[in-house]
């Protein structure tokens, strides 16, 4: 390794920015990076790992929610701002892997860890609040809506687990590999309603845009809702309402389909090259 005592920021931009698989094309991308270098260049010249930064996004993320989950509008306010530093750092660490050469199966995993963290972090403090503004009557909604943050991310990853595991215990067994075949998935589309509500659901409650949505929502509740109504009420109802039934049909389409089995077989069969990121979603 380069024993180098003091990288420049050029360096660390320059050698940040090899090898990510994905390009930084997203317009909050634009908003991030630029901002995120200069930490980045911080905890390189600190020695500080990659693994660490992201238990430190966690701890902003937990953070956040729990300042969320308060009665103080200033308080909720700031919460929501400690959830834009969790995301900003969610860049950093994958900066500072890339730039120390640690990436990896181990390093992806934790950062995907934290996202599980946060987002049923951040859903909980919501709920809480809510509750503690408006009464128990809320708590159905809120179960139903902290169970749905979470399956965000479960949804995929038990489909992956649960590939890995039937091939682990095909090979325990000594079963013949060979008689896994193709099972190809039948698309049928969506009913054009149901459609329209799942991706204005889910990119609704996506942290991708809960980052931005929350300081948004917290200042127009400091200034103008405060009296009248908690946005963190509605957050919770909507989920329950709609966030819930969404990822509940969505397991069922993708448990009933073919395309976990179809996934199995282009991860440890096929020869052609997967399509990503659509191939990581079962899309």
């Amino acid at each position: 390794m380069n024993q180098k005592k003091f990288y420049s920021l050029k360096e660390v931009k320059i050698r940040c920015t090899e090898g990510r698989f994905f390009s930084y094309s997203d317009w909050f991308d634009k908003i991030f990076i630029p901002l995120s270098m200069y930490f980045v260049w911080l905890f390189v010249n600190l020695r500080i790992s990659a693994n660490i930064i992201s238990w430190i996004s966690a701890f902003f993320a937990i953070v956040a929610a729990i300042l969320i989950s308060c009665q103080n509008p200033i308080y909720i306010i700031i919460g929501s701002f400690f959830y834009l530093i969790y995301y900003l750092f969610d860049y950093i660490d994958g900066a500072v892997a890339r730039f120390n050469r640690t990436s990896g199966v181990s390093g992806q995993y934790i950062d995907w860890i934290m996202h599980v963290i946060s987002s049923s972090a951040i859903m909980s403090g919501i709920a809480i609040g809510a509750i503690s503004s408006t009464g128990n009557w809320l708590i159905p909604f809120c179960i139903l809506s902290v169970v749905s943050s979470i399956l965000t991310y479960a949804r995929y990853s038990m489909a992956w687990f649960a590939i890995i595991m039937d091939n682990q215990q095909r090979r325990s067994k000594g079963l013949d590999m060979d008689k896994i075949t193709l099972e190809t998935s039948i698309y049928k589309r969506d009913y054009f309603l149901y459609d329209f509500i799942r991706k204005c659901v889910c990119k609704f409650y996506h942290e991708e845009t809960l980052i931005f949505s929350l300081p948004i929502l917290a200042l127009l509740h400091y200034f103008i809702s405060y009296t009248y109504i908690d946005f963190r009420v509605l957050l919770v109802v909507g989920g329950g309402l709609f966030y819930f039934p969404v990822m509940v049909i969505e397991i069922q389409k993708l448990a009933s389909s073919k395309k976990i089995p179809e996934a199995s077989y282009k991860l440890f069969k096929s020869n052609e090259k997967p399509v990503l990121p659509d191939d990581h979603f079962f899309k």
